[in-house]
């Protein structure tokens, strides 16, 4: 889970800000920081997500030499 926190250490910016971008209060921000925030929203996402699509890849692939001796 990615969290503001996150997202504020990734840009530099404080958390305040991050949440004021993700809830459209950003009138005193500038256009450089959203793009920034949002790029980093979007780059964190998918990193979570390709860690978890490792897991689904690996599983299935590794097998338990016992088990396979046992069932045949």
């Amino acid at each position: 889970m990615v969290t503001i926190r996150d997202i504020a250490q990734a840009t530099g910016v404080s958390a305040t800000t991050v949440s004021n971008v993700i809830h459209g209060r950003n009138k005193r921000v500038s256009a450089e920081t959203i793009q920034s925030i949002n790029d980093a929203i979007k780059e964190l996402v998918a990193f979570l997500q390709n860690r978890n699509m490792d897991g689904l890849f690996f599983t299935g692939i590794f097998k338990d030499k016992f088990f396979d001796s046992v069932a045949g």
